[in-house]
């Protein structure tokens, strides 16, 4: 079983849990169904906060036994709220680690309701956090708790949400093996799990911590000026050999239907035309937060005073407006199709 993409909008919130031996004790100590929490992003992509970190998945690669398994839940009124906003935060924190020892704080700080004396990491994130923040920061508060505090009995007991119920699919063995074969969103996890530890295993040694992607020119800027050529240096071929500068050039291999009109028609060609239309104005949707997007963040990496004397910095650059070409287009190829009703 698999949740329909079709039947879900943008920040709408996913709550499971499964037979593993954590999510278990979870339950047991939060008296809740559900143990972990995710955050969907439209274009059947959700972001979590697991132990390899925060990173974004495909929803049709999640699959479950039963319903019993897996909620979904939506904010109330959601349009009357910047979902795009926390959607936004939430990204923000693509790459950051994830904290078992802050998801055990504030299971602790609940069962004793009391405030203990825990510091939590501002660098590192755990689930039902990440998407609780992230709508904090739009201006919606889920619980009536701090952020930190708040566990995925919390969203699921929250008056701010209801459940939708209609958002299930069965699937064959079929699609299941189809399902298994490597994505693009798993090359993103490798090149960016592996670009974050080398960089996070360089500025511990000058105890400087911070959190995901967007972090790292913060990181760099923060290294004493004495070592910082040298320290950019290394960071940079961490950057270039893991392949994170290449990830959209990987996505519009897998996925050249995402890009050009052409393609995209015959790719769903025999579909509902309605349904058709509405998967292309979502990808014009799409396109157009991305750009929005990183131009905010192009703004800030040239805002830094002279940026062109660390590379690492100037290398995001070129990301970024690589990104923003890339998204401009997509904006242009499909703008025709919000035309169409549906």
């Amino acid at each position: 079983m698999i949740i329909n993409p079709d039947k879900l909008i943008p920040g709408d919130i996913i709550l499971t849990n499964q037979k593993g031996f954590v999510s278990v004790l979870i339950r047991y100590f939060t008296f809740g169904k559900f143990s972990h929490a995710m955050l969907y992003l439209g274009r059947s992509s959700y972001i979590e906060a697991i132990g390899l970190g925060v990173h974004a998945r495909n929803l049709l690669r999640f699959n479950f036994k039963s319903q019993a398994r897996c909620r979904v839940y939506r904010l109330k009124d959601e349009h009357q709220y910047s979902v795009s906003d926390a959607i936004c935060y939430a990204r923000s924190w693509h790459g950051s680690a994830y904290s078992v020892c802050d998801a055990m704080k504030a299971g602790l700080i609940n069962i004793f309701e009391s405030v203990l004396p825990f510091r939590f990491s501002m660098t590192k994130q755990f689930c039902s956090r990440l998407v609780t923040e992230a709508y904090h920061t739009a201006g919606v508060n889920l619980c009536n708790k701090h952020f930190t505090r708040v566990r995925p009995v919390d969203l699921q007991k929250s008056d701010k949400l209801i459940c939708i119920e209609d958002c299930y699919l069965d699937i064959d063995s079929d699609f299941t093996d189809k399902i298994k074969k490597p994505s693009y969103i798993d090359i993103q996890d490798k090149a960016t799990v592996e670009m974050m530890r080398g960089i996070w295993k360089i500025l511990k040694k000058f105890k400087i911590e911070i959190g995901g992607v967007s972090e790292i020119t913060k990181g760099l800027l923060q290294v004493p000026l004495s070592k910082r050529n040298d320290i950019d240096r290394k960071i940079s071929e961490i950057i270039k050999k893991s392949g994170y500068l290449e990830l959209w050039k990987v996505e519009m291999e897998l996925c050249p239907q995402n890009h050009d009109i052409i393609k995209f028609i015959q790719y769903v060609r025999g579909e509902d035309p309605l349904v058709g239309i509405r998967k292309a104005k979502m990808l014009y949707e799409s396109a157009l937060e991305q750009q929005k997007r990183h131009n905010n963040n192009l703004m800030m990496l040239q805002s830094v005073k002279n940026v062109e004397l660390y590379e690492t910095i100037t290398l995001q650059i070129t990301l970024e407006q690589n990104l923003i070409d890339n998204a401009t287009n997509r904006v242009k190829q499909f703008a025709h199709f919000t035309n169409f009703p549906g």
